[in-house]
């Protein structure tokens, strides 16, 4: 009994790393690019352009959302192969 709860207690950790594995391969680079570069960007130009803070910043929020998305699928559809795939 005590080995069929360790080899569960592997299968699941296992499990959790290979999730989290796949969700930074996903993930990962879109929330770097976008938190480095594109959000801080959005949100200083967004304000300039539209002469207000608040839709400024509703500008900068929406920019970079859509970059993060349109950046996720892409790094999902490029490394597809890495990904976890249920059995």
């Amino acid at each position: 009994m005590a080995g069929a709860a360790i080899a569960y207690l592997a299968t699941g950790s296992l499990g959790a790393a290979a999730i989290t594995a796949s969700v930074a391969v996903t993930f990962g680079p879109a929330k770097l690019i976008v938190g480095v570069a594109v959000r801080p960007i959005a949100f200083y130009v967004g304000p300039s352009i539209f002469d207000n803070t608040v839709a400024g910043w509703i500008f900068g929020k929406l920019v970079s959302d859509v970059a993060c998305y349109v950046l996720a699928i892409f790094s999902y559809e490029r490394f597809k192969g890495l990904l976890v795939r249920a059995s």
